[in-house]
């Protein structure tokens, strides 16, 4: 039930900075993050009428073998995304890009 709390975090956070007469938010969705756009939406369709738009993040990762670049997911489920090193195979290569949501464009009635 992670999308729920992560849907109130996101509408805490919109009331937080831009009030509560909210029309229209797009929402980058990071290729490594557990969650799917579907269930995001749902989620936050269940508390406010705002209309949610979605846009994606591809991955970018920094290996200790000097790989940079989009990561190697292996699997996703609900919850999880489980990705490499496509160069190493070292299952822990640090995250740039691709890994959070970002509330990036909110418009107001």
């Amino acid at each position: 039930m992670h999308e729920k709390r992560i849907a109130k975090n996101i509408i805490r956070r919109v009331h937080k900075d831009y009030g509560k007469d909210i029309k229209k938010i797009t929402i980058s969705l990071g290729e490594l993050v557990g969650i799917s756009k579907k269930e995001l939406g749902k989620n936050l369709k269940k508390e406010v009428s705002w209309t949610i738009n979605f846009t994606n993040e591809k991955s970018h990762i920094k290996c200790l073998c000097g790989y940079e670049g989009p990561a190697r997911i292996n699997d996703r489920g609900h919850d999880y995304v489980m990705f490499e090193c496509p160069q190493c195979g070292n299952p822990l290569p640090r995250p740039i890009k691709g890994h959070e949501i970002k509330i990036i464009k909110v418009e107001k009635k």
